[in-house]
């Protein structure tokens, strides 16, 4: 499924910069994200605020737990 959406076959890849320290690939029909990064960037924690209630998120990493509290 990553491939897929790194290919743009489907779903939607986003960064903070070419060279990415948080990246997000998201099939938002499905409601389903996966994480990537450093998930002490500010963008990480503005992006789990926005996400409807009932999304499947897929982290690289468990740190990102932090961020659930």
């Amino acid at each position: 499924m990553p491939n897929s959406i790194l290919d743009g076959s489907m779903g939607r890849a986003f960064a903070d910069q070419e060279y990415a320290q948080f990246a997000i690939l998201q099939l938002p029909n499905a409601k389903v994200s996966i994480l990537g990064g450093d998930y002490t960037h500010p963008l990480a924690h503005q992006y789990l605020k926005t996400l409807p209630r009932f999304t499947q998120l897929f982290t690289t990493s468990p740190d990102f737990a932090v961020l659930a509290n």
